[in-house]
């Protein structure tokens, strides 16, 4: 976890010394826990956006909880071998969680499996959030995770989440925001859990109270992901009105949609490693501006981004002061994307983004204008492998570490897919001979195909 707020309060919670079992008294009931060392930010005054709690019988729908696994199936996605198991899934169904309770605590007490103990542990913790046991279920959380003695960072997605969800249940936002953060932080960039925790994130700061809510962004001001959803929540509110997630984007009142002047904002790189690049679709977006006529609605201003994330986020800021831009394009590297981001939420500005990283993830007032990484290597295997019927492959690539990034993707869809990689070299550029030294083993190789990760001109 990158947060250092977050980090002093997991230390707080497993000194090196001590034993895991701390979590259990620090997942107690005590309303003054916090994950920081800070002054406290008051007592819970808050509520979560959530449906009314069930009662038993009801068949209201799902809470976010009880998402985290199927009918008859663990988390993880494997069967439950557990009878009982399945007989409190089937009273979920109908909408009896005081049953669903009753049985799968039955369960835990009959000797399960380690793996139908944990799916127990979960739909046990789940039950008590949905009818309103916060404090019981992080009991019951927190001892579980104390008697496999795990320390927090082997802490897995699915529990990370629980205590999120319990945390934000108390209104103990602070807490809540850490570990939804962790949760997000171990899994898989577009994994059900990252989604899950990005969208208990939002409702957790749409029910922050105006007075605490400066407080709990400058507390987080460190950590991009809820720096990002407090951007977007900060846009909400300035808005006025509620915005259902993923209904509306921050876009609903922008000048965009009026009449009268668009302030377009461009970020690209204008000097260092992809100047040449920057140069040319700066050249292709004042084509497009100066295409408008005699009376043009669009006016450009371009911000060299420079090489380096530091480099985009300041010049992002400095688009936004200058120019007050109605929407920003940018940047062109993805590996700037995510700070540019931040100051851009931050100040309320929507952004198409050129970003071709999958962990790049679109939302709230943040657009996608391209295409990812994945996208073109599944193209391009589509083509030769299911068309061309290639099944031999070769990849080299350059040592930059962008273009690492896109020949290991291929390495990765290449073993999803069954194919051979018979080649795989990876070259210094500038170094003499080094094409013609490949040339010559390609040369010796069986291979059909040669993906080649590096500017086509080198090629």
């Amino acid at each position: 976890m990158s947060h250092p707020a977050l980090k002093s309060y997991l230390w707080r919670l497993i000194p090196l010394s001590l034993s895991v079992a701390l979590l259990v008294g620090c997942f107690g009931a005590d309303e003054g826990a916090r994950y920081s060392g800070g002054a406290p930010l008051g007592g819970p005054t808050g509520a979560i956006s959530r449906p009314a709690l069930a009662s038993p019988g009801s068949a209201t729908p799902s809470f976010p909880w009880e998402l985290l696994w199927r009918e008859g199936y663990a988390v993880s996605g494997q069967e439950v071998s557990s009878i009982l198991l399945r007989q409190g899934d089937r009273a979920l169904a109908g909408g009896d969680r005081s049953a669903a309770l009753a049985v799968y605590q039955k369960a835990r007490a009959s000797g399960l499996n380690p793996a139908d103990q944990e799916s127990a542990v979960v739909r046990v913790t789940a039950m008590q959030l949905s009818l309103g046991q916060a404090d019981v279920a992080l009991r019951t959380a927190s001892d579980y995770v104390a008697a496999s003695r795990k320390q927090v960072g082997d802490v897995s997605p699915e529990f990370s989440l629980l205590f999120g969800y319990a945390y934000g249940q108390r209104n103990d936002f602070d807490q809540a925001l850490a570990w939804l953060a962790r949760a997000r932080a171990v899994s898989p960039p577009q994994s059900r859990f990252a989604f899950a925790s990005q969208e208990e994130v939002a409702a957790v700061l749409r029910s922050v109270p105006e007075k605490q809510f400066e407080d709990i962004a400058a507390m987080w001001a460190g950590d991009e992901f809820i720096r990002a959803e407090i951007g977007t929540e900060r846009l909400r509110r300035s808005r006025g009105g509620e915005v259902a997630p993923g209904e509306k984007s921050a876009l609903v009142k922008s000048p965009l949609l009026n009449p009268g002047e668009v302030r377009l904002g461009a970020l690209l790189p204008l000097q260092g490693r992809f100047a040449a690049l920057g140069r040319t679709v700066q050249n292709g977006i004042e084509l497009a501006v100066a295409g408008q006529g005699a009376d043009p609605v669009v006016r450009l201003t371009v911000q060299d981004s420079g090489d380096t994330s530091e480099q985009a986020a300041a010049a992002a800021g400095t688009l936004v002061q200058s120019s007050q831009p109605t929407v920003v394009l940018g940047p062109l590297v993805s590996e700037q994307a995510h700070a540019v981001r931040s100051v851009l939420d931050a100040q309320g500005v929507p952004s198409l983004s050129f970003s071709k990283r999958s962990d790049f993830i679109p939302g709230a007032a943040v657009f996608r204008l391209g295409v990812t990484v994945e996208s073109q290597v599944e193209s391009l295997l589509a083509t030769t492998h299911d068309r061309m019927g290639v099944t031999r492959y070769a990849v080299v690539g350059s040592s930059d570490p962008a273009l690492t990034e896109v020949a290991e993707v291929f390495r990765r869809k290449l073993r999803e897919l069954g194919l051979q990689l018979v080649f795989d070299k990876v070259y210094q550029r500038g170094v003499k001979d080094a094409a013609a030294a490949l040339a010559a083993e390609l040369e010796n190789q069986p291979v059909e195909a040669v993906f080649f990760a590096d500017n086509s001109a080198l090629a």
